[in-house]
This record gives structure tokens, sequence and C-alpha cells, in this order.
């Protein structure tokens, strides 16, 4: 997102302290909303990029 780290740190003292939950952060986790696209349900923002910008303009949908 173009901003500056809160709390730097090396990737390798993230796994180290943290163990998986390390990777997690660095890495990510892809969650698919399986149930509720079978349901119909249509997201606003599909993309977390787009929903991320928005709550940072300040703006709604």
């Amino acid at each position: 997102m173009g901003r500056p780290a809160f709390l730097p740190a090396p990737g390798f003292m993230l796994r180290l302290v943290l163990g998986e939950f390390g990777s997690i952060l660095l890495e990510g986790q892809r969650v698919l909303p399986q149930k509720l696209v079978q349901a119909g349900f249509q997201f606003s923002y599909p993309e977390i990029d787009r929903a991320l910008r928005q709550v940072i303009r300040g703006t709604g949908g």
C-alpha cells in the first residue's frame, strides 16, 4: 500500500518469534468464501486492494 512498516523486522525473526503465525503474516492466506458464492452473494469489493483503498479514502461504497 506504499506506506512505511509500523515495526520493520526481518522475516526470519518473525518466523522464529511467532512460528506459523509469522509465516501467515509474511505470506498471507488464500481464503475462499465458497458457501457465500454458492448462495449467490455478491461482494461490493471482490478484491482486497479496492476495498482497502475505499477504507483509506474514508468513503463508503
